[in-house]
């Protein structure tokens, strides 16, 4: 690898990345972006970094300082793109953020502590020793979780496993020949490190565009439902849970609180057994169409046997129950009217998730629930309130 001077390569080495950088740099600013594809920005712009700081070297001997700077940018780099995969995979982890600083600093402090006189390697020993470690740690990371399920990983996985094995011959032969020898100049020296450099950065780029696409789309489709609505504005019960779940995740976004409310009508089983399901099903209908017809519009209605289930977003605790006990009172004078042979004890509860509730859906409706069979047992159709502080 004697084709190519130093300084030559510095400089195509340079390009690469910083267009590379760029490139990647312009794609994730276009876009709402994950951590982990922030954390890939800081590595591709720490490349850049270092791809200036040796050309800055080769074409000024005297700028010793260049070379600390490089070094540390180089584990950087290369260290970034494993906390981007490690973040990628799941929530972040202090001691991964550790290990990659003590490893910047040893690098930097190896390099600079040689002062003016070290030259060309100064504490290369270190810094080729730490991307070794670092990249055959990113490769790992590429091989499990999320990463594991998608197969652009794959690419990265190679590349990063290809450069490990590259930074570890090159560590052993830095440590037994020395810099200086023929071996080492040869296989290990610029000119074939910048060439390693240059195909991670073309591979990594269009790569890490992809994952970030494929990450989108898997979380997409994990997070997509489909509702059930029947002809009449009718949630069903697991519909109207998974409404509700992104209905409190607004809340607590927007922070402003969500509420729930349950109409019961009670024993209405029973009605079927002794008048028939035909007199059942008209009180049902009954319930259903008073709901429907003095629900406030930005109401989500749902259905559960014979509960009408109304989801109130933006509602505080007040609101709630005056518009439950508007319901409840024109749902009875529509029971009474209807000159049936009885009229079902009907229940109304009501759960409030003010601003600051961490309660998820299923709990938020089952204390609606309990507060509807409470004031069920009343037989006053009084509306109760329910108490979220035990749960």
């Amino acid at each position: 690898m004697t084709w190519l001077d130093p300084t030559t390569t510095s400089v195509i080495t340079a390009l690469v990345v910083t267009i590379g950088c760029v490139v990647y740099l312009v794609d994730t600013l276009s876009y709402a972006q994950t951590v982990a594809a922030q954390l890939w920005g800081v590595a591709f712009s720490a490349g850049v970094l270092t791809a200036f700081a040796y050309m800055v070297w080769a074409y000024l001997p005297g700028a010793w300082m260049a070379v600390a700077t490089g070094n540390a940018s180089f584990v950087a780099s290369i260290g970034f793109l494993w906390l981007g995969c490690l973040r990628f995979n799941g929530p972040p982890r202090r001691w991964a953020v550790g290990i990659l600083t003590v490893a910047v600093g040893a690098t930097f402090l190896a390099a600079a502590v040689a002062g003016p006189d070290g030259g060309d390697w100064a504490g290369a020993g270190v810094m080729i020793g730490a991307i070794a470690v670092l990249a055959a740690l990113g490769a790992v990371e590429t091989r499990r979780g999320a990463l594991l399920r998608l197969r652009s990983a794959v690419a990265m996985t190679v590349v990063l496993a290809a450069t490990s094995g590259y930074y570890l011959a090159r560590t052993l032969v830095f440590a037994i020949a020395g810099p200086e020898s023929v071996l080492f100049s040869d296989w290990f020296g610029t000119p074939s490190t910048s060439l390693v450099t240059i195909v991670l950065t073309i591979v990594a780029v269009p790569t890490m565009v992809v994952l970030r696409i494929q990450a989108r789309a898997a979380a997409g489709a994990q997070t997509a439902a489909t509702l059930t609505l029947d002809r009449e504005g009718f949630l069903d019960r697991a519909s109207f849970l998974r409404l509700l779940d992104a209905m409190l995740a607004r809340g607590r976004w927007l922070q402003v609180p969500t509420a729930v409310v349950v109409l019961e009508l009670e024993d209405l089983a029973r009605v079927a057994a002794a008048f028939g399901p035909r007199e059942s099903a008209r009180i049902s209908a009954e319930l259903r169409a008073r709901v429907s017809e003095h629900s406030p519009v930005t109401s989500a209605l749902g259905w559960d046997e014979e509960r009408a289930l109304l989801c109130l977003p933006g509602t505080s605790e007040q609101e709630a129950l005056r518009t439950a006990r508007r319901i409840a009172q024109v749902t009875l004078d529509g029971l009474l009217s209807m000159d049936g042979p009885v009229v079902p004890v009907l229940g109304i509860g009501v759960a409030s998730a003010e601003v600051g509730s961490t309660h998820g859906s299923a709990s938020l409706l089952a204390a609606a629930r309990e507060a509807a069979a409470t004031s069920a047992a009343q037989a006053d159709a009084s509306v109760v309130l329910a108490d979220l502080s035990a749960r």
